[in-house]
């Protein structure tokens, strides 16, 4: 399956282009994952490569005014199968298979920069930040 017109799913909901910004986005499919690997005596990597890998899905937001901000977070919110976790399914664009892939994932802490304050419209505007989506 190529691309098929969304970069992420969270839950059932594709999150809108019109808020990522394209050239941020970046899937890290399957990382290998280690358990005790080390170097023996004579230098020599000996790894412990696990049968499960994980993913990890980033981009940058647009910069955007409080209110699109509220409806952006709103939806990866309301798709939190667990709010303590932040846990969510996810489904992404792979770039090195053309296909999507899923999984569950969790989302780490968002910073939210403000670039700048309008005091007379009751409005902030949020610069550019990094939304992450990392595998269990």
């Amino acid at each position: 399956m190529a691309y098929n017109g969304y970069l992420v799913k969270v839950g059932t909901t594709k999150l809108p282009t019109k808020y990522i910004k394209a050239s941020s986005y970046k899937a890290t499919p399957n990382q290998r994952q280690d358990l005790d690997s080390y170097r023996n005596g004579a230098g020599v990597l000996q790894r412990n490569v696990l049968e499960h890998t994980a993913s990890k899905v980033e981009f940058n937001t647009i910069p955007m005014k409080n209110d699109d901000m509220a409806e952006f977070m709103e939806l990866i919110r309301s798709n939190y199968t667990s709010e303590k976790e932040r846990k969510l399914s996810l489904d992404y664009y792979c770039p090195d298979t053309d296909s999507y892939k899923s999984g569950n994932f969790y989302v780490p802490d968002i910073p939210f920069p403000i670039d700048r304050v309008d005091d007379t419209n009751n409005i902030i505007w949020y610069d550019s930040t990094t939304i992450k989506f990392i595998e269990y």
